[in-house]
């Protein structure tokens, strides 16, 4: 018979990517929101009361049944609870392959006394029930109907295929194909194994700390006994109790599930038959307290609105002590419009070279709604800042201005410019004050007889510059359109307005800021 991937189907190792979510399984070894339960989005009013959730009245661990196996091994006991009322048929063909105290010698080959773990996927699944530890590994015989066909399982699946759960593997691209064959989900397989063939049937759980077992298996070395180039039933073989000096893999090498029985509850130990303590911690709250503030202590959860309007996820951990959790999340959602909590500087200055960044300073989150506006030098209107050469956007929707990326003539023509932002939330919008940027073209330092070219100028035959703001002591060649001074200009920054003039075309003017310094 075919072995784990092959059984499983070799698209549960290549993921999720390609399937569909049809299936939708129960979870039943994980906590759940009791019946009528919800955590549903919460809405507050700007300075309303704290609002208090007892997860403890709302979240439970799944009943299943009292029917029960306890698997023998080498690492020690694993209890597992059958959930018989998702997955009847299943069960009861499970425990056809148990094995008693009166289980003849000669049916012992039958029954899942003495398998060994044959295949682990850490952190997806370990596979047992299909071989017994003997010369050539032999798979153990499956159930035949009268006619002497395998007797197999139509499928039932139900539950989820959660972390801690136990499923029937079955042939790719047939639902009805389980024979004998199971695994113990290691993590939460529901996007893989629940949307595949017809979803794969749990039909029992692990209780208590029995993952502490499972955990334990799956870390064991393995070796792949099928070669590179084969795929068959032992390509992840795992082993264990190696001896000093051994280079051969022994039968004693394979771990051995040592009996696989069925138990009544008095056999049971009564920890494990109890629902197992729901402790919580929260995973994602408010980002500031202005916000909000939500505090958990004891499984009741606090929430207390804050000055400010705004809207955020919250999510909850619930976490049994067998360490199985779900994840539970909801939005937060604060009446009241956004507010700006700071002003943009009336003035932004930045020299060719450098960045420069304009903070995004408000009460309501998130911020991914912040859109960045600018009013070019001359314009009458703003228009929105998309991210390019020159602009890019921080985490928290903050402008960064590029100047030493872009080409500096560009850079310079967005001196002048006014900038701000807005921000918007299901109850209003908020402006934040304009911040107008001079983007100064370099330092000029006086008294060491120094010249200075201006970008974007471009020096030609025929072309000649011109310009209004000269202070006294700063002149411009009117042919070079190179800038020089002597002692008697005053420190500062100055702004200049520079003409270019070419023959036969209009007049070109650009607007120059220049830093005037003593050496």
């Amino acid at each position: 018979m075919p072995t784990l991937f092959v059984r499983l189907g070799l698209v549960a190792m290549f993921l999720a990517s390609v399937l569909h979510g049809q299936n939708v399984g129960l979870v039943r070894n994980a906590p759940v929101l009791k019946a009528g339960q919800t955590l549903g989005d919460l809405a507050f009013e700007v300075g309303a009361a704290p609002v208090k959730i007892n997860l403890n009245t709302r979240l439970e661990y799944p009943a299943a049944g009292a029917d029960y196996v306890r698997i023998q091994t080498p690492f020690g006991e694993i209890y597992l609870e059958f959930l018989t009322a998702d997955a009847p048929n299943t069960v009861a063909n499970f425990k056809a392959y148990l094995a008693n105290d009166g289980t003849a010698a000669a049916d012992k080959p039958k029954t899942f006394d003495g398998t060994i773990v044959h295949r682990v996927v850490p952190g997806f699944i370990i596979q047992t029930g299909g071989y017994q530890p003997l010369s050539g590994l032999p798979e153990i015989p499956g159930r035949l109907d009268t006619s002497g066909k395998p007797i197999t399982v139509v499928n039932e699946f139900k539950a989820a295929n959660t972390r801690g759960t136990v499923a029937m593997a079955k042939l790719p691209g047939d639902p009805d194909s389980a024979t004998h064959e199971w695994f113990f989900n290691l993590a939460d397989n529901r996007s893989i194994l629940d949307n595949q063939n017809g979803g794969f049937t749990a039909f029992a759980r692990v209780l208590g700390n029995g993952m502490a077992v499972v955990d334990r298996i799956a870390a064991l070395n393995q070796l792949d006994v099928d070669g590179p180039q084969a795929v068959g039933a032992f390509d992840n073989l795992p082993y264990y109790n190696v001896q000093a000096g051994q280079n051969q893999l022994e039968l004693s090498n394979l771990f051995p599930l040592t009996t696989v029985r069925s138990v009544p509850a008095s056999a049971v130990p009564a920890a494990l038959r109890t629902a197992p303590v729901i402790t919580t911690r929260l995973v994602s709250a408010a980002p500031s307290p202005s916000v909000a503030r939500v505090t958990l202590a004891q499984n009741v959860l606090t929430i207390a609105p804050g000055r400010f309007g705004g809207t955020f996820p919250v999510t909850v951990r619930a976490t049994t002590a067998n360490g199985l959790s779900s994840d539970f999340t909801f939005n937060v959602l604060k009446n009241g419009a956004p507010s700006i909590l700071s002003k943009l500087p009336v003035q932004t200055t930045q020299y060719i070279g450098g960045r420069v960044t304009l903070r995004v300073d408000v009460t309501a989150r998130p911020v991914a709604g912040v859109v960045w506006e600018r009013k070019a030098r001359g314009s009458s209107v703003f228009s929105v800042v998309n991210a390019g050469d020159l602009f890019a956007f921080g985490e928290n929707g903050d402008l960064v201005i590029k100047l030493d990326a872009a080409d500096s003539a560009a850079a310079l023509d967005l001196s002048d410019s006014q900038f701000r932002y807005r921000i918007a939330n299901p109850f209003g919008a908020a402006t934040s004050t304009v911040t107008t940027l001079r983007v100064v073209c370099k330092k000029f330092l006086v008294g060491v007889n120094e010249t200075a070219t201006l970008p974007g100028l471009n020096a030609q035959t025929g072309r000649v510059f011109s310009a209004t703001g000269l202070p006294k002591g700063l002149t411009l060649n009117a042919a070079t359109g190179a800038l020089s001074g002597t002692t008697l200009v005053k420190p500062g920054v100055y702004k200049l307005v520079v003409t270019r003039r070419d023959s036969g075309a209009a007049a070109v003017t650009r607007v120059y800021y220049v830093e005037v310094a003593r050496p």
